[in-house]
């Protein structure tokens, strides 16, 4: 069994033990890497910005607005929104960082050129994995009991 413990954090408060390493450190205010995310999602994290690592979440909207950049949805709409509808569903249910920055990008290696290890590398091993295992889950093929 996984022993968790507090981490300190930068700022020398402590890390609830279900939170990433990755949110370890925070490079800005809270406050202004809000401004970075689109009203919807700023709504739904603002009041959490106590909890969240803000500037992770605000790092993982840029990537995912980037590598979906052009893209669009058969509505027609850009394809961006779909991946800050996810986070902010994940966010009103008040889960942690590594869950909303994962909905942000969770299908930018499958739909862009995009790599996991390029993932990995810019947001770490929890948060790739978490894509990843998502994208497997996609491609489950599930079968009802009522079905013959």
């Amino acid at each position: 069994m996984l022993a968790l413990r507090k981490r300190p954090c930068a700022r020398g408060a402590n890390l609830d033990p279900m939170q990433s390493a990755v949110t370890a450190t925070t490079a800005t205010e809270p406050r202004a890497a809000l401004e970075v995310l689109p009203e919807r999602l700023r709504a739904s994290i603002e009041p959490n910005v106590h909890r969240l690592d803000v500037e992770l979440i605000a790092r993982a909207y840029r990537f995912a607005e980037e590598a979906h950049a052009g893209q669009k949805r058969a509505s027609g709409e850009a394809y961006i929104q779909h991946c800050v509808e996810v986070a902010k569903i994940l966010a009103d249910l008040h889960l942690d960082t590594v869950s909303v920055a994962a909905g942000l990008i969770h299908d930018v290696v499958e739909d862009t050129g995009t790599e996991l290890e390029t993932l990995r590398e810019e947001f770490g091993e929890e948060i790739a994995t978490v894509v990843d295992g998502g994208a497997k889950i996609g491609k489950v093929q599930f079968r009802s009991t009522t079905e013959h």
